[in-house]
């Protein structure tokens, strides 16, 4: 588990709409820059808050919000 490069994936989330997009059109080619495992790419890619909370030790606050608003849209 690369608890970092999840955790900077989640704040470039958090600050940057851009990310966002690309991240709605491109899971693979938008994380290919970190070093994710599998499990962690999958994670991310459908938005699994409670893998994601459970590896990270919890979220913060800007990161909560981020999942909660990206699940409600349906664009994992």
């Amino acid at each position: 588990m690369c608890k970092l490069a999840v955790e900077a994936v989640l704040e470039r989330c958090c600050d940057r709409d851009d990310f966002i997009g690309e991240l709605t059109e491109d899971c693979s080619k938008a994380l290919k820059a970190y070093n994710l495992s599998d499990e962690e790419r999958s994670a991310l890619i459908e938005g699994d808050i409670e893998w994601t909370r459970e590896h990270l030790d919890g979220l913060t606050e800007g990161q909560e919000k981020w999942f909660k608003c990206r699940l409600q849209q349906e664009r994992w």
